[in-house]
């Protein structure tokens, strides 16, 4: 067994703690509401990026819910 591998550093406990386990994905319902100086096609495109961002995240879009407020 190798030295490297006996020895536990700071930086080796603090990483094992922040790793992300990727079994199960989260489940995610994206929520907006449509302001009156926005279109809906613009709340979409920020939901369409969004729901991008999540599954680089590692999680799954279940769900959208938008709203206009007038």
């Amino acid at each position: 067994m190798r030295y490297e591998d006996q020895v536990n550093t700071p930086y080796q406990e603090a990483l094992g703690s922040t790793l992300i386990s990727r079994g199960i994905r989260e489940r995610i319902v994206l929520v907006a509401v449509t302001m009156p100086d926005r279109t809906d096609d613009e709340t979409q495109e920020s939901l369409d990026e969004l729901a991008q961002l999540i599954d680089t995240a590692g999680a799954d879009e279940v769900a959208r819910i938008t709203q206009r407020r007038d």
